[in-house]
């Protein structure tokens, strides 16, 4: 019977362990060294380095969408993107938006006709007749049209947009600060990712009975 270990250290490491596809902010001595401190006494499901090589590929391309999840909560930082004290964290935004129109439009328009007429006599008289008769006449006429139109456009548009934020963060009383840093506290005594990863890895790979006769967990 060979451990884990033995395993390992027959057929190297890096054969073991060849072509996983693990999470770029894994760093994956630290958990080949994880999963060994975990299984390294146990003896492997598979001890023949062609099958267990296979597995152990398939095992990381299984779970890595799981993997790739608790990579991202294992990566959020305090304040900037949460604080372990409060059970309150959210921002509500409330928008008004007003459109006015406004159509200025003026048609002035005007039409004028004017007419003028006339005519000029010219008389003269005989030095034996005292009345007078007509010696030549001229007659005027004009005819004047005048039409004009004139249209003044405008347009007039206005926003007005209101926005109104409100955040509310903190601790609304349903849960003690105390309680929740004791979970917290808590939480992080076991948040491990590369703890997690082997356990699992464990699970999959080894017999639950170890040369010292003891689960590694």
């Amino acid at each position: 019977m060979f451990s884990f270990a033995s395993i390992c250290q027959l057929y190297t490491y890096d054969e073991v362990f060849k072509d996983i596809d693990i999470n770029d902010k894994l760093d994956r001595d630290t958990l080949i060294n994880t999963i060994m401190d975990v299984c390294g006494m146990n003896e492997p499901i598979y001890p023949e380095i062609e099958i267990l090589q296979i597995k152990v590929q398939y095992f990381f391309k299984k779970h890595k969408e799981q993997f790739d999840k608790l990579v991202y909560l294992y990566s959020l930082k305090y304040e900037e993107d949460y604080n372990p004290i409060w059970n309150k964290d959210g921002t509500k935004k409330h928008i008004e938006t007003t459109v006015r129109s406004k159509d200025n439009t003026v048609d002035d328009s005007h039409s004028n006709s004017i007419n003028d007429s006339g005519e000029d006599v010219n008389q003269v008289s005989a030095f034996d007749n005292a009345g007078f008769s007509n010696d030549s006449k001229t007659s005027n006429r004009n005819n004047r049209n005048e039409n004009g139109n004139n249209t003044t456009r405008g347009n007039e548009k206005e926003n007005i947009k209101l926005t109104i934020e409100d955040i509310e963060k903190g601790n609304i009383g349903v849960t003690t600060t105390a309680d929740m840093l004791n979970q917290e506290i808590e939480l992080q005594s076991s948040f491990n990712i590369y703890e997690l990863i082997a356990r699992m890895f464990f699970d999959e790979f080894c017999l639950h009975v170890a040369y010292t006769n003891q689960l590694p967990y």
